[in-house]
């Protein structure tokens, strides 16, 4: 998303990273200009936990490890974007196979 870079097939909106974006009170712009003027990880995560609250984010933490493949809803055509997954699969774990497959 940023200059010189290559996202390939990945994209934030739409998705599961625009929901959590809104959530975190963010908007795809504000995010991508965030990481581009950050020195490093640890900053952005100290900017992200400056504007959303802690219970906020242990929220979201809590809902991410426990979101399963059965729980989304067909609207967001996942297994169009992911392949056929296993009703109890965390939604989290399908998502880091796929990113490993696409970004090594």
């Amino acid at each position: 998303m940023l200059a010189g870079g290559d996202p390939s097939a990945y994209f934030i909106t739409p998705g599961l990273s625009a929901w959590l974006l809104r959530k975190l009170r963010f908007t795809e712009d504000e995010f991508v200009e965030l990481v581009r003027t950050s020195d490093d990880e640890r900053q952005i995560a100290e900017i992200v936990t400056a504007r959303a609250s802690s219970g906020r984010i242990e929220h979201l933490n809590d809902f991410m490890e426990t979101f399963k493949v059965a729980e989304v809803s067909q609207d967001h055509h996942f297994e169009e974007l992911y392949g056929k997954c296993e009703p109890e699969e965390l939604v989290i774990d399908v998502i880091a196979r796929d990113d490993a497959k696409m970004f090594g």
